[in-house]
């Protein structure tokens, strides 16, 4: 049997349900069915995802921070890396990115990942100039469009040689479920159907890509 390396997954918080944090909840669930040796760790505490992952048995370790500038937390993971540090870092969100790049670097974590979900196109520039200062630190960047990874290499003077586009997953329908049912599912409306779209009204969102796509 091949052996899996140990991966931990350090992001900022679990708390809010967004992209982020579901796509960290969803992957780890996923990995560890196929018998990954994973750990998530978070910078703030939470009674959320972090609840749902320990009820499946992986483990969640919280640095319990008091914010997310918390300078307790070096220590803290420090410890945690100095007894048993992951082959792979995955990193999720701002402070998890650095706090990861930089202490993963001291204790010789040899991969470290960024994940760059989004532009974030209005960032305060001091974070710009803090990922960029940092970014050499950096294994390889994961983003799930051309779109971020040009952002990268512009904003942040990321080579794109180090950037690995992942398009984000559409889960699948379960083995078993009739797929005609949903192809033909339309027929059963004898009115024009009410759509909703859940989201901030922000450039990142693209509803107007909805709007229009409705519209053709």
């Amino acid at each position: 049997m091949v052996r899996l390396p140990k991966v931990d997954w350090l992001i900022t918080q679990m708390g809010i349900v967004g992209g982020a944090e579901m796509y960290v909840y969803r992957m780890v669930c996923e990995l560890s069915k196929r018998n990954w040796d994973i750990r998530v760790i978070t910078i703030l505490d939470d009674n959320n995802l972090s609840v749902s992952l320990r009820n499946l048995d992986i483990p969640v370790y919280s640095l319990s921070a008091q914010s997310k500038i918390d300078i307790g937390i070096w220590r803290k993971l420090d410890k945690i890396w100095s007894h048993e540090k992951p082959q792979i870092l995955h990193t999720h969100l701002f402070h998890a990115g650095i706090l990861g790049r930089l202490l993963g670097r001291k204790v010789g974590i040899p991969i470290i990942l960024c994940h760059q979900g989004g532009p974030e196109n209005s960032r305060p520039l001091h974070r710009t100039l803090i990922d960029r200062l940092t970014s050499h630190l950096v294994t390889r960047y994961v983003v799930p469009c051309l779109a971020v990874a040009n952002v990268l290499t512009q904003r942040e003077k990321v080579p794109i040689r180090k950037i690995d586009i992942i398009p984000n997953a559409v889960p699948v329908p379960p083995l078993g479920l009739n797929v005609s049912i949903l192809n033909n599912g339309y027929k059963q409306f004898h009115s024009p159907v009410r759509l909703i779209a859940v989201g901030r009204l922000v450039w990142e969102k693209a509803q107007d890509v909805m709007v229009d796509a409705v519209n053709m």
